[in-house]
């Protein structure tokens, strides 16, 4: 699916499966994601941008930043099971309250991405052999979870350029 049309996303979730593809256009640059979940703990992780299953694309490239405002609840963004999210146009993420998560051979492009800096604790899942941030400069209130478990040879963190690491784990 192509939006050609679309002018807006802001506050908007995207979660595909099966084989699925999106494509948002060029004319959306940025992101903003501005509301909370309230007191429901169910809503408190929700999905935020998520491809499951072999050959799901979400093709975020338009996507220049991203802001974050979710009132202390958490979103994610998730590649899983072979999943694709391509963010591989966003410099930065920025606000409250994100867990990246990479797991069962999924990947996150995130190929310009030079700062991550939140305002809340957020954290990165990251299960897959290799995950590559080849011009992320600078993070601040991240944990790192590196989960190796049956991966045959292990795993690589790339982040060549990282050098301010600021209240992180």
């Amino acid at each position: 699916v192509t939006l050609d049309s679309v002018q807006s996303v802001d506050d908007s979730t995207f979660e595909l499966s099966g084989g699925a593809q999106l494509t948002l256009p060029a004319t959306i640059e940025r992101f903003r994601f501005n509301r909370g979940y309230g007191s429901d703990p169910s809503l408190s992780a929700a999905s935020l941008f998520r491809a499951h299953g072999q050959g799901t694309l979400l093709d975020l490239r338009a996507i220049r930043s991203i802001e974050l405002n979710t009132f202390g609840n958490f979103v994610a963004i998730a590649a899983e099971g072979g999943g694709t999210v391509d963010l591989g146009n966003c410099d930065a993420i920025t606000g409250a309250s994100l867990i990246l998560s990479a797991q069962s051979s999924g990947t996150l492009r995130m190929d310009r991405l030079t700062t991550l800096n939140f305002s809340d604790t957020s954290y990165w899942y990251l299960g897959v052999e290799r995950q590559e941030f080849p011009v992320l400069r600078a993070i601040a209130r991240c944990n790192i979870s590196l989960q190796p478990e049956g991966l045959v040879n292990g795993m690589m963190l790339c982040a060549p350029k990282l050098r301010d690491i600021d209240q992180s784990t």
